[in-house]
């Protein structure tokens, strides 16, 4: 069996003519979940669109997104949203879903504020805390300090938390 003759100066016209993906578009098709949740938080934020914000949600679901740098650079910027009512039961079943023993998206959260935007008379509230703060002593004295009243202390996920002291 015979294969094709070998052409050098074809062979060379193709290496002359190979250029190197921008590094720009290989960083897109090397960590795409970070590319999807910076567009889709950028569209949410430009539209302030329910359905934009339930595709955030599953990009954060996806394998490996938790741990992302450069999706979590970002997470921040969802916090201030919790602050309008059409926002914040999904806004806080995201966290919720990321948050429990993930001490660098607990950290974020923290950092971003989330403790003076809790909704007490919803009751994801308390699951936010518990994911927050579940063996995290930092987060839960830090919970304390910021929110903690007498009258929390009645719900079963913050006697729990309670019980870690």
């Amino acid at each position: 069996m015979q294969g094709l003759p070998y052409n050098k100066e074809a062979s060379l016209k193709k290496e002359e003519s190979f250029k190197p993906i921008p590094r720009e578009t290989l960083e897109k098709l090397v960590n795409p979940a970070a590319e999807a949740f910076s567009n889709g938080l950028d569209d949410f934020k430009k539209t302030e669109n329910i359905e934009a914000l339930e595709s955030l949600h599953f990009v954060l679901l996806m394998d490996g997104s938790q741990a992302n740098g450069k999706l979590l650079s970002r997470l921040h910027e969802l916090v201030p949203y919790m602050s309008d009512t059409k926002y914040y039961d999904l806004i806080v079943a995201m966290f919720i879903d990321i948050a429990h023993y993930n001490q660098t998206v607990q950290r974020i959260l923290i950092d971003a504020g989330v403790f003076k935007l809790l909704n007490y008379d919803n009751s994801l509230t308390f699951e936010l805390i518990f994911n927050i703060c579940d063996l995290n002593k930092a987060g839960l004295q830090q919970f304390l300090l910021e929110c903690y009243n007498e009258s929390l202390s009645k719900n079963p996920k913050i006697m729990s938390l309670l019980k870690q002291l």
